[in-house]
């Protein structure tokens, strides 16, 4: 893949593209290098290529989904990859975004199984009774919470799920807890070490950091109350999602939650023709999608296809629904 430098973006340059299906340059903004979308944003080059010899996707890296949302709507870029839930904010304007943006158009999901994941030491859960995260409200647990690093995505979304069922940072407080902040494994560690009482995040399941926090100490996975859920849905477009029974050690029971799920997204600018081009090309060719990491492999074209996080492309409804992929087609 061509190396495209990132100063490129910061220079506010709108970049430009051959405007044909036989023949188009591409920018797609993504997340950090050496991360996952990276490496599907190396697998949509690919298949852009295998379909389309003489065009390209060029991959360049970014803060976070909220960040590739501007730069689409700024039109440094003509695809980029962001969360259902970010895209969610996008369209609605809240926080980090000043205003509604309106310009984002969905090729496809990427994936849908990024479950938030409430994790309490074993110890802590059976003292105050807590089998669902509604019981840390109603039992007002002292509970000391690891959530990852303030703005990202997966904290926004447990912020919300805690108002939600009243436990602000200040109703915490009162109960004898606190709010911590941190990258993931660090906040796995500190709950095998006895640090923090509760982490929340959203992860794949088997997330490593969870994984050797849940092998070294007894941990209990909170349920998400139904109605949480839906209320997730409903303020944040996350899906519902279960964590099968056994996933993780002295795991008996189903857990119910939500997910986060990726989209490529395109700007309403692009034109119909290459929108087809490119959602064509990665839904025929999506085993390359799914086979840059074990975790992908549950990838198939009508998961692609189930986004509802955003209105499709034209250019890509125009292809979902000539091969029946879109729901009514």
């Amino acid at each position: 893949m061509r190396t495209v430098l990132k100063g490129l973006l910061a220079t506010g340059v709108i970049l430009a593209f051959i405007g044909t299906t036989h023949a188009f340059d591409l920018t797609l903004s993504g997340g950090r290098p050496g991360g996952l979308w990276a490496a599907l944003g190396q697998a949509i080059d690919t298949a852009v290529r295998k379909d389309n010899p003489s065009s390209g996707v060029a991959y360049v890296s970014s803060s976070s989904g909220f960040a590739n949302a501007a730069i689409l709507d700024r039109g440094n870029a003509h695809l980029a990859i962001a969360h259902d839930a970010e895209l969610a904010r996008a369209r609605q304007g809240k926080p980090p975004f000043d205003a509604p943006i309106e310009s984002l158009r969905a090729i496809a999901y990427l994936y849908t199984w990024s479950p938030v994941q409430i994790l309490v030491r074993k110890e802590f859960a059976e003292t105050y009774n807590l089998r669902s995260v509604v019981d840390l409200a109603t039992e007002r647990a002292p509970a000391r919470i690891g959530l990852n690093a303030p703005g990202n995505v997966s904290t926004i979304l447990a912020e919300e799920m805690l108002g939600a069922i009243g436990a602000t940072p200040e109703s915490i407080a009162r109960w004898g807890g606190r709010l911590e902040f941190g990258v993931i494994a660090e906040q796995a560690r500190k709950l095998a070490e006895g640090e923090l009482d509760v982490v929340i995040d959203s992860a794949f399941l088997r997330y490593q950091p969870i994984e050797e926090a849940v092998e070294t100490i007894p941990v209990t996975l909170l349920d998400m109350d139904a109605l949480v859920v839906e209320t997730m849905m409903e303020s944040l477009g996350t899906q519902p999602f279960i964590i099968p029974a056994g996933t993780y050690p002295g795991q008996e029971e189903d857990i119910q939650t939500v997910a986060l799920g990726a989209v490529l997204v395109a700007s309403s600018s692009l034109p119909d023709s290459v929108a087809y081009a490119v959602a064509k090309a990665i839904f025929e060719n999506h085993e390359l999608l799914a086979g840059v990491h074990p975790a992908m492999s549950p990838l198939s074209p009508s998961i692609m296809a189930s986004q509802k996080a955003l209105e499709f492309h034209p250019g890509a409804r125009r292809y979902l629904e000539e091969v029946g992929l879109l729901a009514g087609t």
